[in-house]
């Protein structure tokens, strides 16, 4: 287990950390990591569906078993518009997914149409919407979708941060969507799918939302106890129902806390508090925060640390600790005076003849150990002499060459 990390004057344990960090890492890192929250998935069918058809403005048609998105011949234009009660959903729920499912049954028209999914901003129903109730939309597209010209399931995949915003967080701006055909040419074309009203609830339409919750729940923090007390130890450990971390404050009486623990995640922690004074009282509680850094902390504690060892025990030493040392005992210094040569009492012969000879066999040993240095000194010096005479000769030589050549010269 990772050694606790001291806050306020004990600053020991940070250093011997750091040291252990490289050994340990390999070790703690498949516990870094608490466990994620669970996702909910659940299956909605919408509460109101129905298709606006600008051929009949004025006519709902909430109660038929389609639902037509298309452009018939003569220009005029249907819409599928369908809502989902999603209040049963926590308006804390973190939305990872919206997806929405519709069976196309038929399709008409040559062309490759996309479908846009748009949210509404108005309030509706089936048995009165029509088209000249001219339903707004809320923002842009929210999902796109090549629905081709097969049979079977489309899906559409929602924004999911939309979806959340504004209709988990806000339920009264569920109002449901509506889907466009991105086509504007003159084609006539047509998807039909199927509505609520159809026979077989199989093919109805569905929204399959997929959230997980926060966790609001602090860890639940039992079996708080100090143990393995010594003279200047103790280790506090206590259990947890989830994962979470685990820290300590203690103080003694005057009042001054300090802080100790890791940020691993576990549920049986411990933390061993180091550099404690003897036989002294000292009170305590354990911290824990989870994953979602909701915290919990304990009762007060207490417990007593122990007598001292005496000095012939050795005791063991902790972290951050120095073991104590035998003293290195030194010869008082004498406060007579160094006697002078004068002040010496006269050698025996014996011993004088054998300080004379003593004396005689040193100096011989000084005289061969500086013999080689003295030779090669001499030899330099020679070598370097001679070599200068060298020159010099040849220098003279030619001046006296140069010489008897300028007199024939004259004569």
């Amino acid at each position: 287990m990772t050694p606790p990390i001291i806050k306020g004057y004990h600053d020991f344990a940070v250093k011997k950390r750091s040291l252990l960090i490289p050994i340990l890492s390999c070790l703690l890192f498949t516990n870094l990591n608490p466990q994620p929250a669970l996702a909910v998935e659940e299956t909605f069918y919408p509460t109101y569906d129905s298709y606006v058809n600008s051929a009949y403005p004025d006519d709902p048609r909430g109660s038929v078993t389609s639902l037509i998105c298309g452009r018939i011949s003569g220009g005029a234009i249907r819409w599928p518009i369908l809502r989902f009660d999603l209040s049963s959903i926590p308006t804390n729920a973190i939305i990872e997914s919206v997806n929405l499912s519709l069976v196309l049954y038929d399709s008409s028209g040559l062309i490759d149409l996309t479908i846009d999914a748009y949210l509404l901003d108005d309030n509706w129903n089936e048995d009165t919407a029509t088209w000249n109730d001219s339903l707004d939309i809320y923002g842009d597209s929210v999902a796109s979708l090549d629905v081709g010209h097969g049979i079977g399931n489309r899906y559409w995949e929602l924004t999911s941060e939309t979806i959340g915003s504004r209709w988990i967080e806000n339920p009264s701006n569920n109002y449901g969507v509506i889907l466009k055909g991105a086509y504007d040419g003159p084609d006539a074309f047509a998807r039909s799918f199927r509505s609520k009203e159809y026979a077989d609830d199989g093919v109805h339409p569905k929204l399959y939302v997929t959230y997980t919750l926060p966790d609001e729940t602090p860890p639940d923090i039992s079996d708080v106890s100090a143990q393995e007390i010594t003279h200047n130890s103790a280790a506090i450990v206590w259990e947890t129902d989830e994962e979470a971390t685990s820290w300590g404050e203690y103080w003694k009486t005057e009042g001054f806390v300090t802080t100790a623990g890791q940020d691993e995640w576990t549920t049986n922690h411990r933390v061993t508090l180091w550099d404690l004074n003897p036989v002294t009282t000292y009170t305590f509680q354990v911290t824990s925060k989870d994953a979602e850094d909701n915290e919990s902390t304990s009762d007060e504690h207490e417990f007593t640390t122990l007598t001292a060892p005496s000095s012939a025990e050795t005791p063991e030493a902790g972290p951050g600790t120095v073991a104590e040392t035998e003293p290195v005992v030194t010869a008082p210094e004498t406060t007579k005076e160094k006697l002078g040569d004068e002040d010496k009492p006269a050698l025996k012969d014996k011993d004088q003849k054998e300080a004379t000879a003593e004396g005689e066999k040193t100096e011989n040993e000084t005289e061969k150990d500086e013999s080689p240095l003295l030779l090669l000194i001499v030899a330099f010096v020679t070598g370097v002499s001679f070599v200068l005479l060298v020159v010099v000769i040849i220098y003279v030589f030619k001046q006296k060459k140069l010489s008897n050549k300028r007199k024939g010269v004259n004569t």
